[in-house]
């Protein structure tokens, strides 16, 4: 009930009537001496100790379902690796990883679901649930199950722009020459300064970003409309060359690098499939390639 927010809906998807649906409702409150629903013409809602309650036991029923599926396909000879992957890493070299890992094993299904700086955090979560088998994630991160972190790829970021800010494609300038342009950032949810706030700070200036954004994608076309400065990986440069109307910022200051990471669970409890997969990932990320296409 509280994931289709329906007492019809979830009658159906059980295959009950509603009248048991409703009746297990009322013994679960009784059985709590608290209201757990709120009823509408609309709908059902969560009140806030059943939303405190469905955060708790939706993790649950998702491990049960999880073996469920595992399961059913163990018994058709199926093999799946899950996979949660960073918008960068997706686009820079899995798809190579992929070629070579289809091809060692053509039956294998691999689910892949990729996470943002905002919500690395909920990949790691999954990760320590048994939800996902590996992440692939920039560094730093949190490690709340204790899984095995090994840094793959370094990278470094540059500073590109629009046409509309075409005086900036000649010369070399420091940062601080820039304080007075707009720039996009990627948001997180972690506490305290990010990659780019340490970035700006490092050189004496309090920027607050024109445009935060949750994910990669959205930075070029928020430079291509000319309404800010962005800093995007060194690996996408080839392609924004070929573009005209995005170029490289030329700029003194020696830029930071950052690291990509992988984090799996204990090697112990790792299949075979799943250690050939990450052997494959290491292969590739140790000589990072400018992907084919930028993420739009």
């Amino acid at each position: 009930v509280g994931r289709y927010k329906n007492i019809t809906r979830t009658a159906n998807a059980l295959f009950l009537s509603q009248s048991t649906i409703s009746r297990c409702i009322q013994n679960l409150e009784a059985d709590l001496g608290c209201r757990l629903f709120m009823r509408s013409q609309s709908g059902v809602t969560l009140t806030p100790k059943g939303e405190m309650l469905y955060n708790h036991v939706a993790r649950a029923c998702e491990h049960i379902f999880l073996g469920e599926e595992k399961l059913r396909q163990m018994q058709r000879g199926i093999r799946t690796i899950r996979m949660n992957v960073s918008e960068f890493f997706l686009w820079q070299f899995m798809m190579p990883v992929l070629d070579e890992f289809h091809a060692a094993y053509p039956d294998a299904c691999v689910e892949i679901t990729t996470h943002t700086l905002g919500t690395r955090k909920e990949a790691m979560d999954e990760l320590a649930s048994g939800l996902t088998d590996l992440v692939c994630t920039m560094a730093p991160v949190t490690n709340p199950g204790g899984a095995n972190i090994t840094e793959i790829a370094v990278f470094e970021d540059i500073l590109i722009a629009g046409s509309k800010f075409n005086e900036l494609r000649e010369g070399t300038r420091y940062l601080a020459d820039l304080r007075d342009y707009p720039f996009a950032a990627l948001c997180t949810q972690e506490n305290g300064p990010n990659f780019y706030d340490k970035l700006f700070a490092m050189q004496g200036m309090d920027v607050v970003p024109a445009f935060k954004v949750d994910t990669a994608s959205l930075l070029l076309p928020l430079v291509r409309r000319g309404l800010c400065l962005a800093f995007i990986p060194a690996q996408f440069l080839p392609q924004l060359e070929e573009m005209g109307d995005v170029f490289r910022v030329q700029i003194k200051d020696e830029m930071p690098t950052q690291n990509i990471c992988i984090a799996t669970p204990e090697a112990d409890s790792q299949l075979q499939i799943q250690k050939d997969l990450i052997e494959t990932i290491r292969k590739y990320a140790g000589s990072l390639k400018a992907c084919d296409r930028l993420p739009v």
